[in-house]
Protein backbone atom coordinates (compact mmCIF):
# COMPACT_ATOMS: atom_id res chain seq x y z
CA UNK A 1 0.00 0.00 0.00
CA UNK A 2 1.56 3.46 -0.78
CA UNK A 3 1.62 5.89 1.91
CA UNK A 4 -0.09 9.27 1.56
CA UNK A 5 0.11 12.69 3.72
CA UNK A 6 -1.91 15.51 4.20
CA UNK A 7 1.07 17.79 2.71
CA UNK A 8 -0.30 18.50 -0.92
CA UNK A 9 -3.70 17.64 -1.02
CA UNK A 10 -4.92 19.50 -3.96
CA UNK A 11 -4.28 18.91 -7.31
CA UNK A 12 -3.57 22.51 -9.23
CA UNK A 13 -3.45 23.22 -12.72
CA UNK A 14 -3.21 26.02 -14.70
CA UNK A 15 -6.21 28.71 -15.13
CA UNK A 16 -6.06 28.55 -18.95
CA UNK A 17 -6.93 25.63 -19.35
CA UNK A 18 -9.96 24.91 -17.08
CA UNK A 19 -12.65 26.13 -19.48
CA UNK A 20 -11.28 23.73 -22.31
CA UNK A 21 -11.37 21.11 -20.22
CA UNK A 22 -14.49 21.54 -18.85
CA UNK A 23 -16.01 22.37 -22.55
CA UNK A 24 -14.45 19.21 -23.79
CA UNK A 25 -15.07 16.71 -20.61
CA UNK A 26 -19.14 17.91 -21.44
CA UNK A 27 -19.47 17.78 -25.60
CA UNK A 28 -16.07 17.07 -27.13
CA UNK A 29 -13.76 14.61 -27.55
CA UNK A 30 -13.17 13.70 -23.70
CA UNK A 31 -17.14 13.36 -22.86
CA UNK A 32 -17.70 10.99 -20.05
CA UNK A 33 -14.11 11.20 -18.78
CA UNK A 34 -13.21 13.17 -15.59
CA UNK A 35 -11.01 15.75 -14.50
CA UNK A 36 -8.39 12.93 -13.19
CA UNK A 37 -8.70 11.09 -16.59
CA UNK A 38 -7.89 14.30 -18.10
CA UNK A 39 -5.50 15.29 -15.74
CA UNK A 40 -3.66 11.66 -16.12
CA UNK A 41 -3.40 11.90 -20.04
CA UNK A 42 -2.23 15.08 -20.06
CA UNK A 43 0.24 14.14 -17.09
CA UNK A 44 1.60 11.36 -19.59
CA UNK A 45 2.00 13.52 -22.83
CA UNK A 46 3.61 15.99 -21.06
CA UNK A 47 5.86 13.82 -19.33
CA UNK A 48 6.54 11.68 -22.69
CA UNK A 49 7.74 14.91 -24.16
CA UNK A 50 9.98 15.15 -21.34
CA UNK A 51 9.47 19.17 -20.77
CA UNK A 52 7.81 20.04 -17.42
CA UNK A 53 5.93 23.67 -17.29
CA UNK A 54 5.96 25.48 -14.26
CA UNK A 55 2.23 26.78 -13.54
CA UNK A 56 2.37 30.65 -13.95
CA UNK A 57 -1.47 31.11 -12.22
CA UNK A 58 -3.04 28.53 -10.71
CA UNK A 59 -6.79 27.56 -11.02
CA UNK A 60 -8.40 28.41 -7.88
CA UNK A 61 -9.38 26.24 -5.35
CA UNK A 62 -7.50 23.50 -7.32
CA UNK A 63 -8.35 21.07 -9.88
CA UNK A 64 -8.89 17.83 -8.00
CA UNK A 65 -8.13 15.79 -4.69
CA UNK A 66 -5.39 13.59 -3.97
CA UNK A 67 -7.55 11.26 -2.68
CA UNK A 68 -9.11 10.91 -6.20
CA UNK A 69 -5.98 8.90 -7.41
CA UNK A 70 -5.77 4.70 -6.72
CA UNK A 71 -3.37 2.72 -5.69
CA UNK A 72 -1.57 2.42 -9.45
CA UNK A 73 -2.05 5.96 -10.51
CA UNK A 74 -0.29 6.63 -7.21
CA UNK A 75 2.64 4.45 -8.42
CA UNK A 76 2.57 5.79 -11.65
CA UNK A 77 3.21 9.43 -10.12
CA UNK A 78 5.58 8.66 -8.60
CA UNK A 79 7.43 6.83 -10.90
CA UNK A 80 7.40 9.50 -13.15
CA UNK A 81 8.93 11.74 -9.88
CA UNK A 82 11.28 8.89 -9.80
CA UNK A 83 12.67 9.21 -13.51
CA UNK A 84 12.47 12.89 -13.41
CA UNK A 85 14.60 13.48 -10.25
CA UNK A 86 16.85 10.73 -11.14
CA UNK A 87 16.93 9.09 -7.53
CA UNK A 88 14.52 7.53 -4.78
CA UNK A 89 15.37 10.45 -2.32
CA UNK A 90 12.01 11.66 -3.81
CA UNK A 91 9.97 9.39 -2.17
CA UNK A 92 10.87 10.32 1.44
CA UNK A 93 8.69 11.58 3.24
CA UNK A 94 9.32 15.53 3.35
CA UNK A 95 9.33 15.35 -0.66
CA UNK A 96 5.69 13.94 -0.93
CA UNK A 97 4.85 18.04 -1.94
CA UNK A 98 7.77 17.73 -4.66
CA UNK A 99 6.06 14.90 -6.04
CA UNK A 100 2.61 16.45 -6.79
CA UNK A 101 4.70 19.62 -7.87
CA UNK A 102 6.36 17.74 -10.39
CA UNK A 103 3.26 15.79 -11.80
CA UNK A 104 1.54 19.14 -11.57
CA UNK A 105 4.58 20.65 -14.09
CA UNK A 106 4.37 17.93 -16.55
CA UNK A 107 0.54 17.98 -16.58
CA UNK A 108 0.95 21.84 -17.34
CA UNK A 109 3.05 20.45 -20.55
CA UNK A 110 0.35 17.90 -21.53
CA UNK A 111 -2.45 20.16 -21.21
CA UNK A 112 -1.46 22.18 -24.91
CA UNK A 113 -0.23 18.95 -26.61
CA UNK A 114 -3.79 17.21 -25.67
CA UNK A 115 -5.41 20.18 -27.08
CA UNK A 116 -3.44 19.89 -30.43
CA UNK A 117 -4.14 15.81 -30.43
CA UNK A 118 -7.86 17.25 -29.95
CA UNK A 119 -8.19 19.82 -32.70
CA UNK A 120 -6.51 17.78 -35.52
CA UNK A 121 -9.08 16.59 -38.30
CA UNK A 122 -10.31 12.82 -37.46
CA UNK A 123 -11.30 11.47 -33.93
CA UNK A 124 -9.07 12.13 -30.71
CA UNK A 125 -8.48 7.98 -30.45
CA UNK A 126 -7.50 7.97 -33.94
CA UNK A 127 -5.05 10.71 -34.00
CA UNK A 128 -3.93 9.37 -30.33
CA UNK A 129 -3.43 5.57 -32.00
CA UNK A 130 -1.32 6.91 -34.78
CA UNK A 131 0.97 8.66 -32.38
CA UNK A 132 1.03 5.79 -30.68
CA UNK A 133 2.16 3.96 -33.60
CA UNK A 134 4.11 5.75 -34.63
CA UNK A 135 6.30 6.25 -31.55
CA UNK A 136 6.34 2.24 -31.26
CA UNK A 137 7.96 2.43 -34.65
CA UNK A 138 10.37 4.95 -33.44
CA UNK A 139 11.52 2.87 -30.78
CA UNK A 140 11.94 -0.24 -32.43
CA UNK A 141 14.39 1.78 -34.96
CA UNK A 142 15.90 2.68 -31.86
CA UNK A 143 16.76 -0.95 -30.71
CA UNK A 144 17.37 -2.86 -33.80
Amino acid sequence: MIEKDNKKPIIDISEEFKKDIDILERSGALKGYNHKHVFLLALALGFENGRPKPIKKRLSGGFLRREQFNEEEEALIRSIAITHTKGLDILKKENFAKIYEIMEEYANAGFPILQAFLSRPGTFEKNLHSSLNKKIKDYKKLIS
